[in-house]
């Protein structure tokens, strides 16, 4: 929709040049082709420069000392922030099992990491839902991600310091718990460089323990794929539904069961959709018998 509305005003900015130069007579169609591609570099340095205006302005107040406010524009904003990154980035997404998830309560959504990309599909395919994401502290450095993140209500975790990971383990359970916010977590801890599926971290899954709320086991493919390709070339991206766990199905056991339980029910999935790769060298390693 936002690419089909840039491509219309320019055409329409393009037309009014055309149409009104008092050069008219003079040009040949290699000018009106030059009109409208240069018109299509000012209409977008103009975006570009209103949006970068718009963002300094919105999240101009944002400090990182006080507890932040989210509203639900907030919520939009990121939602439509994602669907134009992934629209710009030519990812199609693919969804299967979504009819699992629990409409009714806040749950604990829990995926492998392949790729920055992850958060992107994931907020968009998980769109009906409100998603709170624990990431590393540093991004709060980057301009404008940062202080967007922290006017989100993402929590940010510093991975080095055992306090602070409690701190955001309370926050991620006190959102569940409230009927605030959906929490996705990777359980891995980082992104995957070698396509194989590391370990799960067995604290993840206190969060589900203590809030008492559904475990969503979720897997995502072929999102590693996108550096690879250009921009013309589309990049599909599967995101599997594998199971919803409710709290009672789960209760007695212990967190590192549950991880163990977890791990083995993506990584079935990941091999049941390893087919839909599109690169040989992103397919997983089969081990010899």
């Amino acid at each position: 929709m936002l690419l089909a509305c840039f491509i219309i005003l320019d055409i329409l900015i393009s037309l009014v040049l055309v149409l009104f130069t008092p050069l008219n007579n003079f040009m040949t169609n290699w000018y009106y082709i030059l009109i409208c591609v240069g018109t299509l570099f000012v209409v977008l340095i103009f975006l570009i420069l209103c949006f970068v205006l718009f963002l300094t302005i919105y999240l101009g107040r944002v400090d990182f000392n006080k507890k932040a406010k989210c509203t639900k524009f907030d919520m939009m904003l990121m939602k439509w922030a994602c669907e134009f990154m992934l629209m710009v980035s030519n990812i199609k997404l693919h969804k299967r099992g979504f009819e699992k998830i629990p409409r009714d309560k806040k749950f604990l959504l829990i995926q492998n990491h392949l790729s920055d990309y992850d958060v992107l599909c994931n907020t968009w395919a998980f769109r009906d839902f409100d998603l709170t994401y624990i990431f590393k502290k540093s991004l709060l450095k980057v301009p404008f991600l940062g202080k967007f993140m922290h006017k989100i209500k993402q929590l940010a975790i510093d991975r080095e310091n055992t306090r602070d990971g409690l701190r955001v383990v309370i926050e991620a359970i006190n959102q569940i718990k409230n009927d605030e916010r959906c929490v996705c977590v990777y359980p891995e801890g980082t992104r995957s460089k070698t396509h194989e599926l590391a370990a799960f971290h067995a604290g993840t899954f206190k969060i589900a323990l203590k809030a008492q709320c559904p475990l969503v086991i979720s897997a995502i493919i072929n999102s590693e794929a996108k550096k690879y390709h250009s921009i013309f070339r589309p990049t599909h991206v599967y995101i599997d539904i594998v199971e919803v766990l409710e709290y009672d199905d789960f209760k007695d056991m212990t967190s590192e069961e549950i991880a163990e339980y977890a791990h083995n029910k993506v990584n079935d999935a990941i091999i049941e959709l390893d087919l839909l790769r599109d690169k040989p060298y992103l397919k997983r390693k089969k081990k010899n018998s």
